[in-house]
């Protein structure tokens, strides 16, 4: 639950996105949670497009192939965010009644958190290394 206070107020866009009940019924357990399987989902696709997609392949080293694995990336976490705020909605008792677009809002929050995270982690991985000898792959 240390993690909420760290994602909230990115889910909430520093209080721009915040809906009251909607909120702050996701600040006690869920924001933590999304926050992190968003972080590994993010780390998995970076993962997958430099250490899979590129090797095997070359002539995918290239923008249009880096930004499809990014939106694919990103769709996989819309659909995330919206598959698991509703059952976490539907778990409690009794069941929260909620506003679509808010769901809608803040799994559209969601996808553009993981395409800014996969931005950073790609540019965090092109840093070269000392003695690395050479220019690292796109």
């Amino acid at each position: 639950m240390i993690f909420r206070d760290f994602f909230a107020p990115i889910y909430e866009l520093w209080g721009l996105a915040y809906v009251s009940n909607f909120s702050s019924i996701l600040y006690n357990e869920f924001y933590s949670e999304i926050g992190i399987y968003t972080v590994v989902l993010t780390l998995v696709g970076v993962c997958i497009y430099y250490y899979g997609i590129c090797l095997i392949n070359t002539r995918c080293n290239r923008w249009f192939h880096w930004a499809g694995v990014m939106l694919v990336c990103a769709v996989i976490g819309y659909f995330m965010m919206t598959i698991q705020a509703d059952s976490y909605f539907n778990s409690l008792n009794p069941p929260v009644i909620y506003s679509t677009a808010a769901l809608t809002q803040l799994s559209f929050i969601n996808a553009i958190f993981i395409m800014v995270l996969f931005y950073l982690f790609s540019f965090v991985r092109k840093i070269p290394k000392k003695g690395a000898g050479g220019n690292t792959p796109h």
